[in-house]
């Protein structure tokens, strides 16, 4: 009797949580302009594509963009699976939001999530081509139908077990107040013509908070050798780095290199084949620090 009056309570919430609809065609820039619309109406949590972020975190999904074929893209965005939708369903009751943005190519689509899920109808369907130039979405286009990037409104550092290897690059959102939002850029896998262009950038943001994760030894300086049109033959890395007194320079120096080999051909795909060190400087620490 409980478990059912619980049940009952939910969906009362979920009726409750007010929902706003972002639609246009594809590849017109939504997932770009999302936190335009967060923003605007004091959203914290959406829904694109198959997984539901809350405060620029990915909380639960699968990304449609990892799917192997374009129909299974489809169903995971609309959340097709039970599982899949159930998982989404216990998340939204773990963060509990007061509002939700849903991302889909046309207001059939959002309704379709929207009863998928159990939500209210949503309070406001908003067009992409009322808040975008033709420019803009010129722009989005090429990215999409050209280069095949997606943008993702999550930091980088998030979408690494979403999209292992996937990542090409990441855009910095500035808002008001300097709150800095992050999007990312990715490949989705039902599409595998062409090459993946990574970013000096991404591998540059990994490597530095890699170090600022790392307590022995600090980055002096790096040198990034790679062929961005042919990853396939993998980079190399030649660090200067200041190690801390006391260290064991052999291990210290050891450790990074497996260290960071794994770190980014986990996060970033991209095989590390040789990473030099050179110690420019052992640090004293004073006895306060």
């Amino acid at each position: 009797m409980y478990r059912i009056f619980s049940n009952l309570q939910w969906k009362i919430k979920f009726k409750l949580i007010e929902v706003y609809g972002l639609y246009g065609p594809s590849g017109t820039g939504k997932s770009h302009n999302a936190f335009n619309i967060m923003q605007k109406y004091d959203i914290d949590t959406i829904i694109d594509d198959g997984i539901l972020i809350s405060k620029g975190s990915i909380i639960a999904g699968r990304s449609a963009k990892k799917s192997p074929t374009k129909m299974e893209a489809v169903r995971r965005a609309i959340f097709y699976d039970d599982a899949h939708r159930d998982e989404i369903e216990e998340a939204i009751k773990k963060i509990n939001p007061k509002k939700i943005l849903i991302i889909g190519t046309s207001m059939r689509m959002i309704d379709k999530i929207v009863l998928r899920l159990g939500l209210g109808q949503p309070c406001e369907y908003i067009n992409i081509y009322d808040i975008t130039t033709s420019a803009e979405r010129k722009k989005a286009k090429y990215f999409r139908t050209i280069e095949n990037k997606h943008i993702i409104p999550v930091p980088a550092v998030q979408i690494s077990q979403t999209f292992p290897g996937g990542l090409v690059d990441y855009i910095d959102q500035f808002f008001s107040k300097k709150t800095i939002l992050e999007k990312s850029v990715v490949r989705p896998s039902y599409n595998t013509i062409g090459s993946i262009i990574i970013s000096r950038r991404v591998i540059t943001r990994y490597l530095k908070i890699f170090f600022e994760k790392f307590d022995k030894a600090q980055l002096k300086q790096y040198q990034l050798m790679y062929d961005r049109n042919n990853i396939d033959k993998g980079m190399s890395l030649k660090l200067s780095i200041n190690i801390n007194y006391g260290e064991n320079i052999n291990q210290v120096a050891k450790v990074i290199q497996n260290n960071l080999k794994n770190y980014i051909e986990f996060y970033i795909g991209l095989e590390v084949t040789r990473i030099d060190i050179t110690i420019t400087e052992i640090i004293v620490k004073k006895k306060n620090e």
